[in-house]
């Protein structure tokens, strides 16, 4: 493929003639290369994806440069993690890999102890990086299409009932640790709601979640989704509690985080640690949100407002996740149209 000088600029450019994965043709320019050796690298490095030659680690890189101006950067970083699964075929050309590769890769995986709930998210995570490809060269080779989820076992959820959440409670000396944890149990946010929280995010009646806090990062980051962004209105008690906190702080402004001095084990480990000392039953500080779940649920609030509360894109996800606990709520509706049915 030619390569020219500009004369004015003194800088080189490159035309590259190629067909796509149809067989149809296309030019491609590229301008302001500092040497002509620069331009070779780059037409020798495009030419690579119309050809048999371009592996799935090059495509791996392809994928995550796009997602990762598009999507979360802990989504990102999520993905990146399952993804290192994927170094024991990323050497194979993209064109080369079948079902059959794919399914000796996840026996693979099963065999050097991988779950398979992490090979299902390997392989998720290998299905975007084809489904990218495919859009970008207009191909339609995507051998993942192919395969079926690997069984998983259902872990049965854990949460804390009220009784149990206050005599957690008692044992917490620290007062920000404290708040920390009614304002999960009561309100139901995320963790990383809850580190996102500024002082003029705290209303009278309601907290506004509008952003995330990536502790890894340390920045403010979007929600999960649109419907995360919303208002939850908390107890009385529990506002008197976090303006009382606030209080406490010196000079605080409306942009300061509620919860600043945090870390990624800042509750798990005092969560566990109280639990272990004090022979309590251990949940994770996610399961503090089912837990808030679980009390709406048992207490016969509307799945509306539940899902409403915990930010969920929509209330099937909220049935989808509490389904168990509907199911025990029928018997009692059977029990209250069997006593009108007497009347």
């Amino acid at each position: 493929m030619p390569t020219y000088k500009d004369k004015k600029t003194g800088k080189w450019r490159t035309l590259i003639y190629y067909k796509d994965y149809r067989g149809e043709p296309h030019i491609k320019q590229k301008r302001g290369f500092k040497t002509q050796r620069e331009a070779k690298e780059f037409e020798r490095d495009f030419l690579s994806k119309f050809t048999k030659d371009i592996t799935l680690k090059q495509a791996k890189e392809e994928y995550f440069d796009y997602i990762s101006t598009r999507l979360r950067e802990s989504t990102v970083r999520n993905k990146r993690w399952y993804a290192k699964n994927l170094e024991y075929i990323e050497h194979i050309n993209l064109l080369n890999i079948s079902p059959k590769t794919i399914l000796d890769w996840q026996k693979h995986m099963q065999d050097i102890g991988k779950s398979n709930k992490t090979i299902n998210q390997s392989t998720e995570v290998l299905y975007g990086i084809f489904k990218h490809n495919c859009k970008m060269y207009s191909n339609t080779h995507n051998p993942v299409k192919a395969i079926e989820k690997l069984p998983t076992e259902k872990k049965e959820m854990d949460y804390w009932t009220l009784d149990e959440f206050n005599t957690f409670l008692g044992f917490v000396e620290d007062p920000e640790k404290s708040l920390a944890f009614k304002i999960l149990f009561y309100g139901g946010i995320r963790y990383g709601e809850l580190l996102g929280l500024q002082i003029g995010d705290i209303y009278d009646t309601y907290i506004d979640i509008n952003k995330s806090y990536d502790y890894r990062s340390k920045k403010f980051c979007p929600t999960k989704n649109k419907q995360s962004v919303r208002q939850v209105v908390m107890p009385d008690k529990i506002m008197d509690d976090i303006r009382a906190y606030i209080s406490t702080l010196y000079k605080p402004g409306k942009k300061d985080r509620l919860f600043s001095k945090t870390t990624n084990t800042w509750l798990s480990r005092q969560l566990k640690v109280t639990c272990e000392k004090y022979n309590l039953h251990k949940i994770r500080v996610h399961d503090l949100r089912h837990s808030h779940a679980t009390l709406l649920i048992n207490n016969g609030i509307d799945v509306l407002i539940i899902s409403h509360r915990l930010g969920h894109s929509n209330p099937t996800t909220t049935l989808n996740t509490y389904s168990h606990l509907y199911k025990n709520r029928s018997t009692e509706a059977v029990d209250l149209l069997n006593k009108l049915a007497n009347l």
